[in-house]
């Protein structure tokens, strides 16, 4: 995959982007984390690569892309078994829906558990005329929660 680079003088010149990756990389072996750190953007702990002038790509999708020789299909995510957004290692990356990387999350103890209430317990909620604290035993939530529900958020 190339990767077109700027020299010292403001040349385009092209380069693999994968010497790049692995020149601002740590960890080289098969089974340790591959961490990018050079200077582009993150996002959530994930870090984003200057494909060229006007692209940029997450350096773990573009390593899975490079790695497979394809590029990731429609709708599919790439996945971290390790979950370290940094790496870019291809033994530890692999294809998913937004469904799978949410079921991972919750297996591993990532992010914020599902919501104990339906949709349609914060609608009987919104429009009750009960107190907060009568609605919170009810429902087994916290007060603070049913207030939230109450304004919309």
């Amino acid at each position: 995959m190339i990767h077109y680079g700027r020299t010292a003088a403001g040349r385009i010149q092209p380069k693999n982007v994968l010497e790049r990756l692995w020149a601002k990389s740590t960890g080289h072996s098969d089974d340790e984390c591959w961490e990018y750190w050079g200077k582009d953007a993150q996002r959530a702990g994930h870090v984003r690569i200057r494909k060229d002038d006007k692209q940029r790509m997450f350096v773990h999708r573009l390593a899975w892309e490079a790695h497979n020789a394809e590029p990731v299909p429609a709708g599919l995510y790439v996945l971290h078994h390790c979950d370290n957004p940094k790496c870019f290692n291809p033994k530890h990356l692999f294809i998913g829906t937004l469904k799978d990387n949410m079921q991972d999350m919750h297996e591993k103890g990532r992010g914020r558990p599902p919501s104990k209430l339906t949709k349609e317990q914060r609608k009987e909620i919104a429009r009750s005329p009960l107190s907060s604290a009568i609605l919170a035993e009810q429902y087994g939530v916290t007060s603070a929660r049913i207030r939230q529900i109450k304004r919309g958020a």
